[in-house]
């Protein structure tokens, strides 16, 4: 698969890295992201455990990033927050972004994987 929208989430978390490492490091996150989404621990490894969701939150950011690039009703939700905050806090930097693992509850863990977009 075409993983190239997420190179802005892997230069973010990678880009210090020499090209061989940031590569190791980018197959790692995709692997872990594709194991979470299965429900399937990584090829070595009996479950899926802190180090997998810390592997794959790159890849997993990159993700809900695209999503929600998407998705229109969450975009003006965000953007009504975004306002509020902003006029609540007059010269406050405010940003519209993603969280890896924000709710870990179960059933939102199966059906987001955990990421939520967020106001900062």
């Amino acid at each position: 698969a075409d993983a190239a929208f997420l190179a802005p989430a892997f230069d973010a978390a990678f880009g210090d890295l020499d090209d061989v490492s940031k590569n190791e490091k980018i197959e790692a996150s995709l692997a872990s992201a594709k194991a979470i989404a299965l429900g399937v621990p990584r090829p070595g490894h009996s479950v899926l455990g802190q180090g997998t969701f810390l592997a794959a939150a790159p890849a997993w950011k990159g993700m809900a990033l695209a999503y929600l690039s998407q998705q229109e009703d969450i975009n003006e939700e965000a953007a009504a927050y975004k306002s509020a905050l902003e006029m609540a806090f007059p010269g406050k930097d405010v940003a519209v972004t993603t969280a890896h693992m924000a709710d870990t509850d179960p059933a939102y863990m199966a059906d987001a994987g955990g990421a939520m977009a967020v106001v900062t």
